[in-house]
């Protein structure tokens, strides 16, 4: 855990804007690990009220933390998501935590995610090193497949 505090919405921050302007939120910034190599940075942000319920800040300070299970233990399920992917180069504090050089491509994902009744519980930005990180997208049309019909080619005498 880099570090987390408490703060309102601001519309120069996108992910502070997402939520009404009187709501109390939550920031938390922590570095992402796989075998103990940093991959990812990660930035949530979700109402304040939601984080006392879950006992996010108690969490943080006892070490461990899955943000989704804890979503799930106090039944906070989230039901919809919505991604945004862009590159950026990293800047000199990003490459720092990342173990990478300043200005290396980063994967930034934007998540949007909400629970049953369509209250934004998270916005999160992450930011990884591109060579870790492949997003894969499948899409399936849930309509029945079109036939497709051959136009007749005109006559070339005209």
């Amino acid at each position: 855990v880099l570090d987390f505090y408490r703060t309102f919405a601001r519309p120069d921050d996108a992910l502070l804007a997402q939520f009404p302007n009187d709501e109390l939120l939550f920031v938390l910034r922590r570095v992402r690990l796989v075998d103990d190599e940093p991959f990812g940075i990660h930035r949530s942000v979700l109402p304040d009220e939601i984080a006392e319920r879950i006992g996010l800040e108690e969490r943080l300070r006892t070490g461990g933390l899955s943000l989704y299970a804890l979503f799930g233990e106090h039944n906070f399920t989230v039901v919809s998501a919505e991604d945004r992917l862009r590159a950026v180069n990293s800047t000199a504090e990003e490459a720092a935590l990342l173990g990478v050089r300043e200005g290396t491509a980063l994967m930034v994902v934007r998540r949007y995610s909400y629970d049953e009744a369509g209250r934004l519980i998270e916005a999160a930005d992450a930011r990884y090193d591109g060579s870790w990180y492949e997003y894969h997208v499948e899409l399936v049309s849930t309509r029945a497949p079109t036939q497709i019909r051959e136009e007749p080619k005109p006559d070339e005498k005209g």
